[in-house]
């Protein structure tokens, strides 16, 4: 069966972080289909998402085969775009069984882009050092470790004016 959701809102706080809004999601359409739950194990098909995020990204489509247990969460066959971004490839997060709560530096990233476009603008609300206006691209590169200690193995990264990483 078809699942959607017009103009949702979903939010999260931590009343032990130094900013507590986590996470605020508004203007959430969805259209998925083929959920499946299994136990403690969730499986759906996400064909479109789209939001608006409290800091100012807006994703106009999130695209994947979304699957998660007490230990994984799955983002097969990604797609990610935003006006100026475009992300494609699979990420598995996989942590000890709740162990969510020190996402930085606990959960173990496995990330495989077949290719993306990230615009700085996008980036700009997560981390307001980066220039505006500039884009840098990628072709299968892989990211391993945690979101505080990761690698970037096999990378092909070019942009930022005339950067490259190899």
């Amino acid at each position: 069966e078809n699942i959607s959701i017009q103009k949702g809102r979903y939010r999260f706080t931590n009343e032990n972080l130094n900013n507590p809004k986590a996470v605020d999601y508004y203007n959430i359409d969805l259209d998925a289909e083929s959920l499946v739950v299994d136990g403690d194990d969730i499986y759906i098909n996400i064909d479109a998402l789209s939001f608006d995020d409290f800091r100012g990204l807006k994703v106009s489509k999130l695209k994947t085969c979304f699957s998660i247990t007490p230990r994984e969460m799955n983002f097969q066959e990604l797609v990610i775009q935003t006006r100026d971004s475009d992300i494609r490839g699979e990420i598995l997060f996989s942590y000890d069984e709740g162990g969510l709560d020190d996402f930085e530096n606990d959960v173990f990233i496995n990330a495989d882009f077949d290719r993306a476009t990230i615009a700085t603008n996008d980036l700009i609300h997560f981390y307001d050092e980066f220039g505006k206006n500039h884009k840098f691209y990628m072709q299968n590169t892989l990211v391993r470790g945690t979101l505080n200690d990761f690698k970037v193995l096999h990378a092909n990264i070019s942009g930022l004016d005339r950067s490259f990483v190899k």
